[in-house]
């Protein structure tokens, strides 16, 4: 394998990643002209819950089946994978059970204008669907058939397209519809993932499989639950303290500030079964090297591009006095900038807990993060208002990288090179930041802003495209 296989792979994974992760993005525009800004706050909201259930009720069986896609025999490996549906078909009910019999009153107690019985039953319904999809995916991310690994999500896509083109739009519905819409389309994406999971595996529990998946699992379905709900912290304390059309502001913000991340993620889509299917062959520090390399300087043209370009992005979306009144432009280059950043961080390192089977850490590191957000999100919101929030994301986040970085030279000891590329990452920051700051009213002209953006993307794609020549990767 070379740079053209990651290259190649990583632009599909892109492509098809920005679709599915930045859907919410894509039929914002659709939400605000028809639902107005309160009521797209509050879909907003069900849509991030949503999410939660999802990953809660997948039990991390993604990441797992990808861990444990080097199991050779065909009858162990499709035992593996039964085993993994059947405890989450288990959780699953499980949890279903705990919130109806308390009636809902486990969720609302989070909430003071959205309730279960209005609203937040509809995001358990979604999330509890939509796990379903969990197995296939790993199966196919794990086996790098990347191309059926996206078409599940871009069928989601195009599925819940035409289902809100229809509720909304045909029909002129309103929040309900919207709702309906959604949860339609997982309904049939739901009985595809079913069927495909029948194509690859069967019903069947196996004691010694469940223990090594529980073993494995239970630490990072914690943190990855941990993780949503420091996000719902956030948008609960949006709704206690502020308004419920900041909060769909803040929900566009947030999926502005994530394209940095959602382009990390396309390539550690690519670079990691690449790692882990090569690790015995190959210096594994050297491998971790060559990803953090090539990282850092895709992020930063990411990053940069998205905050030269935050106003102009959020003008599609609201209008200027709006966005002025609350600081918008600042939020959204500060959550950028520093969540991208410990987001590069946290994705190698917890690349590293999971190679060497430390994944206990991810436990802990959430728990201070979860503990730092509940103790200060109320402190900065209620001082700097909706600037404050981004204040919360960024320590958030830097508390995981900053444990997680403990933890793991304390346990394995840190194999990747990361002084190096975030001084890099800070320097071309702060030259930009010097950059534009010195044009002063020159600095919001467009054009000056494309030519500026198009010389840092020349330089650092001819340092990538360097270093893979006279370093060359070190896989096949």
């Amino acid at each position: 394998m070379n740079y053209k296989y990651v290259l190649k792979n990583s632009l599909f994974i892109l492509a098809t990643g920005f679709i599915i992760s930045f859907s919410n993005f894509i039929f914002s525009p659709i939400y605000i002209s028809k639902l107005g800004n309160d009521n797209f706050g509050i879909l907003s909201l069900i849509i991030s819950i949503s999410f939660m259930f999802t990953t809660l009720f997948s039990i991390n069986n993604v990441a797992l089946i990808v861990r444990y896609s080097d199991i050779s025999n065909p009858k162990k490996k499709k035992d593996f994978i039964g085993t993994a549906f059947i405890l989450q078909l288990i959780f699953l009910a499980l949890i279903i059970s705990i919130v109806l019999i308390s009636q809902g009153s486990v969720i609302n107690v989070f909430f003071d204008k959205i309730k279960y019985d209005t609203f937040l039953k509809y995001a358990l319904l979604i999330g509890s669907i939509n796990s379903l999809q969990s197995i296939p995916l790993g199966y196919y991310w794990g086996n790098k058939l990347f191309l059926k690994y996206r078409m599940i999500p871009i069928m989601g896509f195009v599925l819940n397209f035409i289902f809100l083109y229809i509720f909304l739009y045909a029909y002129d519905g309103g929040i309900y519809d919207a709702i309906n819409a959604i949860i339609c389309s997982s309904l049939l994406m739901g009985v595809f993932s079913i069927y495909k999971f029948f194509n690859i595996s069967r019903f069947i529990f196996n004691i010694s499989f469940a223990k090594i998946i529980i073993r494995f699992s239970s630490p990072i379905l914690i943190y990855s639950i941990l993780g949503l709900l420091i996000d719902i912290v956030i948008r609960q304390k949006i709704e206690n303290f502020l308004s419920l059309d900041q909060l769909g502001l803040y929900s566009i913000i947030f999926l502005i500030s994530t394209v940095p991340i959602i382009i990390l993620n396309s390539l550690n889509n690519v670079w990691l079964p690449v790692i882990y299917t090569n690790s015995l062959k190959k210096n594994i520090v050297k491998l971790f090297n060559d990803y953090i390399y090539l990282s850092i300087r895709v992020l930063v043209i990411i990053s940069v591009s998205v905050c030269l370009y935050s106003k102009e992005v959020l003008l599609f979306f609201f209008n200027e006095e709006y966005l002025n009144l609350n600081n918008a432009s600042s939020v959204l280059i500060i959550m950028t900038i520093g969540n991208s950043l410990f987001s590069f961080l946290w994705t190698h390192l917890s690349n590293e807990m999971n190679y060497y089977k430390k994944t206990n850490g991810y436990l802990l590191t959430t728990l201070f993060s979860f503990a730092v957000t509940i103790l200060f999100s109320s402190f900065f919101i209620n001082k700097f208002n909706f600037i404050g929030v981004a204040f919360v994301s960024v320590i958030s986040n830097f508390v995981v990288c900053l444990s997680a970085y403990i933890i793991l030279s304390l346990s394995a000891g840190v194999k990747g090179s990361y002084f190096k590329s975030v001084l890099f990452y800070v320097i071309c920051i702060f030259s930009v930041s010097i950059f534009m700051y010195t044009l002063g009213d020159y600095a919001e002209n467009i054009l000056i802003k494309i030519f500026f953006n198009i010389l840092i993307l020349a330089y650092i794609l001819t340092r990538i495209y360097t270093y893979f020549q006279n370093e060359k990767l070190t896989f096949k």
